[in-house]
């Protein structure tokens, strides 16, 4: 799925890597058939915690999956007391700054020339109140 999802992806060794950090949550959206569609990795220190990684298989995108996966590990990180999320996004990344601004996210810095092609990253934050109540779906596992 990291192959499908991302121009630039982590190899097997960096995926790995990052899952043995004792900080690191996961999880998974399956589909009906049990497939993965859409998985989110985030690093958690005490009452912070930074979006590392998300994706959505390309042809399951627009759907509304990433919405769905990101309201749900919000909310369990906000009940298990994280009150401030982080996370950098391509500044040209349109359809990503718009959700990440829906669900809560603020700009509060930029940094340049942040990803290997040179394009800039911008720096987003959500302050926790515990979000919004998310009927949980059977779908999504840590």
């Amino acid at each position: 799925m990291e192959q499908a999802a991302f121009p630039d992806p982590w190899t097997p060794e960096q995926v790995a890597g990052e899952l043995a950090l004792a900080t690191t949550r996961a999880w998974m959206l399956r589909d009906a058939s049990g497939g993965v569609v859409a998985y989110s990795t985030f690093r958690v220190v005490d009452v912070e915690a930074e979006l590392v990684r998300i994706a959505v298989l390309p042809e399951r995108r627009r759907l509304g999956l990433g919405r769905t996966l990101l309201q749900q590990t919000l909310s369990r990180l906000a009940a298990a007391g994280v009150r401030e999320v982080f996370l950098d996004v391509r500044r040209d990344n349109a359809g990503a700054l718009a959700l990440y601004r829906r669900l809560g996210f603020e700009r509060v810095g930029r940094r340049p020339r942040y990803y290997r092609d040179g394009t800039d990253a911008i720096l987003l934050k959500r302050t926790a109140e515990p979000a919004p109540p998310v009927v949980a779906s059977p779908e999504v596992e840590c």
